[in-house]
């Protein structure tokens, strides 16, 4: 299911596997491990004495929403972490300053627990399938994913390589960003569960970090 793809591959090869569908997989980037032990210690440290695994069930959703949408916030303001995710590019063998990116966007993902609220809020969203064209714009985007904490059966990032060569009818024109922001931010939306949404899903359950580049 994976393509192995090291600093050793040129960027120009990079790029052909990853348009062609290839699934990349990296293997021994120092600055990926250095960037999961700064975000393992950076929710640690603010989630204490919570562990941040287990951090869903200390906090009531409105508040864990909350709790989360602050994390994410400093997550992106924090120096370290845009200094080892250019450091991520430069290990993968691309050249920073002429590759555009985003910012690194730390993704908490709390299941649904039965005798619990549906989380809601755009922190703590689970979304469905969806093409992320329809959120950002961007026709040739790479999503980069890395697990703070280790991946089991229940909490993963779910593909589905044996689809990607398949036609499906483009239903593009159906999707409103305004309307899902809109429901984001009410109690609707869990009454309109099956609409299209903007981001991808990883690790429910448990902290993760999104990389887009």
């Amino acid at each position: 299911m994976y393509q192995e793809f090291s600093n050793a591959n040129d960027s120009e090869t990079q790029h052909a596997k990853l348009y062609e569908g290839a699934i990349a997989r990296f293997r021994d980037l120092e600055p990926m491990r250095e960037l999961v032990v700064f975000t393992q210690d950076f929710l640690e440290t603010r989630l204490a004495p919570h562990p941040p695994v287990e951090s869903h069930r200390h906090f009531e959703p409105k508040v864990l929403a909350e709790v989360y949408a602050e994390l994410r916030r400093e997550f992106a303001r924090a120096e370290v972490a845009r200094r080892l995710w250019r450091a991520v590019f430069e290990a993968a063998g691309l050249e920073p300053d002429l590759t555009a990116r985003d910012r690194l966007i730390l993704r908490l993902q709390p299941p649904h627990l039965p005798d619990r609220e549906r989380p809601s809020a755009r922190s703590t969203a689970t979304l469905r399938f969806h093409r992320d064209t329809w959120s950002t714009n961007l026709y040739a985007r790479v999503n980069w994913w890395a697990p703070v904490y280790p991946l089991d059966a229940g909490r993963t990032l779910m593909l589905f390589p044996t689809l990607f060569a398949e036609a499906l009818v483009n239903s593009s024109a159906e999707f409103d960003i305004s309307d899902v922001m809109r429901r984001n931010r009410s109690r609707e939306r869990r009454r309109h569960d099956t609409a299209p949404l903007g981001y991808a899903r990883l690790e429910p359950g448990h902290p993760s970090v999104d990389w887009c580049g």
